[in-house]
């Protein structure tokens, strides 16, 4: 009996200990490094949030403008790409390239300049990943995407 109750004890110190330094994962640019190329700030709620199909809710109520909607798409991807919450990506990447169709066809010219900085962002996250990883892959076709809108 005194076994079965180390055996408990042991897998109960493992379950709450263990998970917090093995889950733990690091920025790949901190927010100085990011704002010193010209992004701005994270959203308040990202693509993994519970409260994030509240927030498309929200933007389809209220119509917001395709040019915020870039921008807002666009630090949603920074956020997931540099928590490196990889699980989250391929749908903020499509998200992302969505709005971007949609200012292409729109023929929108203001955002070249915001894209040519848009750029430097995503390729230097980009670089975060292995080469030719699935995470890489898919911040590669923002860049494409991004280069298209210039």
């Amino acid at each position: 009996m005194k076994i079965y109750a180390l055996i408990l004890i042991f897998f109960l110190i493992l379950t709450f200990t263990l998970p917090s330094r093995v889950l733990a994962v690091s920025e790949h640019l901190n927010l100085g490094q990011l704002q010193s190329m010209g992004f701005t700030k994270y959203e308040s709620v990202n693509g993994n949030s519970l409260l994030y199909p509240f927030k498309r809710f929200r933007e389809k109520i209220f119509r917001v403008p395709d040019q915020e909607l870039f921008d807002t798409r666009f630090n949603e991807l920074i956020y997931i790409a540099n928590k490196k919450k990889t699980g989250f990506l391929e749908e903020s990447v499509s998200r992302y390239i969505s709005i971007s169709g949609i200012l292409m066809q729109n023929k929108k010219s203001s955002v070249s300049e915001k894209a040519k900085q848009n750029i430097k962002i995503l390729e230097k996250l980009r670089d975060g990943y292995p080469a030719n990883s699935l995470p890489w892959i898919q911040i590669q076709k923002t860049v494409d995407t991004t280069r298209r809108l210039q």
